[in-house]
This record gives C-alpha cells, sequence and structure tokens, in this order.
C-alpha cells in the first residue's frame, strides 16, 4: 500500500468520527420525527430529510479532513478522488427500519484505496455499537462506544 494515502489509523478515525457524528443526527431525527418520506425510485427506495442531512454531516466530515478524496454516497453526494482514495457512505442503512422505528438502521462507511476496499465502519446508534476494519490486520473489532 503507497504511504501516501495516509495513516490507516488516522483515516479509520476520521471514519468513526463522520458514523458518530451522524448517529447523533439519525437519533435527534427519531425522536424528533419531523420528517416526510419520500420514494427516491420505487415504493421501497425511501429517503428522509434524516438520510440527507446525514450524509451531509459525513461527506463534511471527511472533507475536512481529506479535502482532495473522493466520495461516492447513497443519496447523491459525489465527487473524483484526486488522492486514490474513495469514501463509500450509505448514511442511514435501513431508512425503512428508521421510519417504523425499529431501531435496526446503521451508519455505514467505508474507504477504497486505489480500488481495493480498505477501512469499513458500520455504526448503530439506536444502540451505541461500532463494528470496524482494516484489510491487512488480520482483524475485524465490535465494540461498544
Amino acid at each position: 500500500m503507497n504511504e501516501r494515502h495516509h495513516d490507516l489509523d488516522e483515516i479509520l478515525n476520521v471514519a468513526t468520527n463522520a458514523a458518530k457524528h451522524a448517529g447523533e443526527i439519525i437519533l435527534d431525527g427519531r425522536r424528533e420525527a419531523l420528517w416526510t418520506v419520500k420514494e427516491k425510485g420505487s415504493a421501497v427506495d425511501l429517503i428522509t430529510e434524516v438520510d440527507e442531512n446525514a450524509e451531509r454531516c459525513v461527506v463534511d466530515t471527511i472533507l475536512k479532513s481529506f479535502p482532495d478524496d473522493g466520495i461516492l454516497a447513497e443519496e447523491g453526494s459525489e465527487r473524483p478522488s484526486q488522492t486514490g482514495r474513495r469514501w463509500i457512505i450509505d448514511p442511514l442503512d435501513g431508512t425503512a427500519n428508521f421510519i417504523r422505528d425499529w431501531g435496526l438502521s446503521v451508519v455505514s462507511v467505508g474507504v477504497e484505496i486505489d480500488g481495493d476496499f480498505t477501512v469499513g465502519v458500520v455504526y448503530n446508534p439506536f444502540d451505541d455499537r461500532l463494528f470496524h476494519g482494516i484489510t491487512g490486520r488480520g482483524h475485524f473489532s465490535m465494540a461498544t462506544v
């Protein structure tokens, strides 16, 4: 792996912080329940303002640390990479569960470096559990945050 891509621990830290901040938005949105549900393309492909706000939060958090990185996100944020890194984001994975208040929704943030998936973070704000992994480290860890 090319060292120009920064320390994988730094990338993991940014991904974790982005997911946790988006998780706060999701919890606030669930408590307030003032959002509307829209269809993106079909009756089963749904979106709320919470999805959009969480995505904006994740993207902003990433770009503060890595302004030249690429983005590919579920709700439409996209930009090319100038570094070989691309962040792949689903800011509210499980929107239908969120709408029904089932507590089974997560924030998913992955990082691809030169076409290889390298770092992944999945955060469930409803039970405050974080799962993360880094390719090549020989482990996948789960932690209560």
